[in-house]
């Protein structure tokens, strides 16, 4: 098993990281959230990770063609 993880320049996205075996990849934001999409093809997790733009690229690459579970920016408390 390989995982990958890559900072990434964008003003949102702060990092992605990929497993070979599960495809998943799960990008964290600068807000602190994760993204976590199944199934995704590494040539997808190298094109963000190589891309000028990632926010860009995974707005036409990644969202909405991979399922996605979300979680929450860590200590944050429900109201």
């Amino acid at each position: 098993m390989a995982q990958h993880t890559s900072n990434v320049q964008s003003s949102w996205l702060l990092s992605a990281s990929y497993d070979d075996e599960s495809k998943s990849l799960v990008i964290q934001t600068r807000a602190g959230k994760s993204y976590t999409y199944s199934n995704v093809p590494m040539d997808i997790y190298e094109g963000l990770r190589d891309a000028s733009s990632p926010g860009q690229y995974w707005g036409q690459n990644i969202k909405g063609t991979y399922e996605c579970r979300t979680s929450p920016a860590p200590n944050v408390n429900p109201s």
